[in-house]
């Protein structure tokens, strides 16, 4: 049987925590990111940032590694033969200006999402005014919000008919008449990539639990 996709689905139990900080809704005051309904929530871009982040030290931990590596956020490269975020998680270039420039990427990620309605509560904060100075800053109070324990659950899925393969598109007189296909690794490399995505769970819930 050939294998066209991986789906990773887990549930994860968070304590005390404020999975990633929303807008400051509540003025000076950093409010957890909450659905209408009450429970709160974890972004998918935030998903997405651990997920690489774990990738990128299991990449540096395999001595199969290679050349390859984990490009930064911002500077995405179009080399999807060596940075696994450009072959997993896409890339748009726009002044390119064909379909060399972008890519669609095969791995998606849901937003973490509370099971039930959470209790949510809020930690002071106290600036302590220690400097005698008039000039100097005055005591300020500010609040966090945190999550008194969710059960969270959170998808990933990895299409694998797509992992280091560029779909490109054959056009005549304007119109798309065929699709031509290249491969960037070889099938080794395509597999090790692919334990990789399955593997970076472990690591993401040891990440989570150092963010708590």
């Amino acid at each position: 049987m050939v294998i066209k996709g991986i789906l990773v689905s887990s549930l994860a139990p968070f304590e005390n925590h404020m999975a990633n900080n929303g807008e400051k809704l509540l003025g000076n005051a950093s409010s957890i990111k909450r659905r209408p309904d009450g429970c709160v929530y974890i972004s998918g871009q935030m998903q997405r940032h651990v997920l690489f982040t774990a990738m990128a030290r299991l990449n540096e931990a395999d001595p199969n590694k290679g050349k390859t590596f984990v490009s930064n956020g911002d500077g995405v490269t179009n080399k999807i033969e060596s940075d696994l975020r450009a072959d997993m998680g896409g890339f748009m270039h726009p002044s390119k200006g064909d379909y060399s420039g972008r890519r669609t990427a095969p791995l998606s990620v849901t937003p973490a999402i509370a099971m039930s309605e959470s209790e949510v509560g809020r930690d002071l904060l106290v600036r302590l005014k220690i400097d005698t100075n008039s000039e100097s800053k005055e005591q300020a109070l500010a609040t966090k919000e945190f999550s008194q324990y969710d059960l969270m659950k959170m998808n990933f899925f990895l299409d694998v008919t797509s992992l280091s393969i560029h779909k490109g598109f054959v056009y005549e007189n304007g119109f798309n008449v065929a699709a031509a296909y290249s491969k960037h690794a070889s099938e080794v490399e395509r597999k090790r990539r692919a334990k990789l995505f399955k593997g970076h769970k472990t690591k993401c819930n040891k990440m989570e639990d150092d963010r708590k």
